[in-house]
């Protein structure tokens, strides 16, 4: 039985308020031992307050990949939708068990982004925001350009945030310390921050990622540089004590090669909920943002976070907004 999974349960038992219901019901699994189970009921998460209840074991039986269909449409007719505070509350009450991802699809402007999807962790403040816009458009205390080692701008998103960013931006790539003889401002995987010039944001976070081959299959080492880069961009955030940051993908336009995007933009994902879940690094941001632009970088996201669902790593709320379906405004 893992944590945060759906099960069916039978006789559950609330101790404090008195309640017991002896017919079936459905229920995520917070905390199991030898011989019973505490946990919480889906119907209580749209409640002012968390409902927990003690089952024994005998009486827990996980659902099957039909009954969890059933229970995600019926979560999605829901009217009311979750209330973070409630998670909160539910992961102190059982402070010894991590919730796991949340994902809620949404539709709303947060920082001048298109924001679809919001990633809450209930045990943590920050929470990782999907956003189907240009980073360009971000309104927060920084964001974080796909830049290449010479940090003097290129081609793709780093050359269209250089030209946004007008010739106070330039101006301070080029004076950010040269660290080689041919001109490397910032290794593969690492990250430097300049001022934002004409950008609508405070600062410019550049995060080198990796030039994939055409000839490597497994890309591995690049893989890990990817993921370094994401790494070391929250760094700079947390250095400067950032509020909100919002990411283009790295290394997903001419840098990808022959790696498929659907690996990419996952490697971008995971390396920031990790850096997250290890709050110390970032304890000072409140905002990530994740940004997909096209409609082929929205469609592989999309496919990422339904496998994450059925391998039980994201909870999804609300599922009758799909990410397929959602468009900018």
């Amino acid at each position: 039985m893992q944590l945060h999974e759906l099960c069916k349960v039978r006789n559950a038992i609330n101790e404090d308020s008195g309640y017991h219901n002896r017919g079936y019901c459905t229920a995520i699994v917070k905390k199991v031992n030898k011989a019973s189970v505490r946990v919480a009921l889906v119907d209580s998460f749209y409640k002012e307050s968390p409902q927990m209840f003690l089952v024994q074991l005998k009486d827990v039986w996980k659902l099957k990949a039909s009954r969890r269909n059933v229970l995600q449409r019926k979560i999605a007719r829901a009217t009311v939708t979750v209330d973070k505070s409630f998670v909160n509350d539910f992961c102190e009450a059982m402070p010894l068990i991590k919730l796991g991802p949340i994902l809620q699809y949404v539709n709303e402007q947060m920082y001048g982004l298109n924001v679809i999807a919001k990633i809450n962790l209930g045990h943590l403040h920050t929470v990782v925001n999907i956003a189907y816009d240009s980073v360009v458009n971000f309104t927060g205390d920084a964001i974080v350009n796909a830049a290449n080692e010479g940090c003097i701008g290129g081609g793709g998103i780093d050359g269209y945030i250089n030209h946004c960013g007008g010739e106070m931006l330039r101006q301070a790539r080029k004076e950010l310390p040269l660290l080689f003889e041919h001109g490397i401002r910032c290794y593969t995987g690492n990250a430097v921050t300049t001022i934002a010039g004409a950008l609508p944001c405070k600062f410019v976070i550049h995060a080198v990622g990796p030039r994939f081959s055409d000839q490597n299959e497994t890309h591995a080492a690049d893989l890990v540089r990817l993921k370094n880069a994401y790494s070391n961009a929250l760094l700079r955030a947390e250095e400067k004590s950032l509020k909100s940051i919002g990411f283009c993908l790295i290394s997903a336009g001419i840098y990808r090669g022959n790696c498929s995007l659907k690996k990419v933009i996952g490697v971008g994902l995971d390396a920031i909920l990790s850096n997250v879940e290890t709050q110390d690094k970032i304890s000072s941001l409140d905002e990530i943002f994740f940004c997909v632009y096209t409609h082929e970088e929205l469609i592989a996201l999309n496919e990422i976070v339904e496998e994450k669902s059925k391998a039980g790593f994201l909870m999804l709320l609300r599922v009758e907004h799909p990410l397929r379906f959602c468009k900018r405004s």
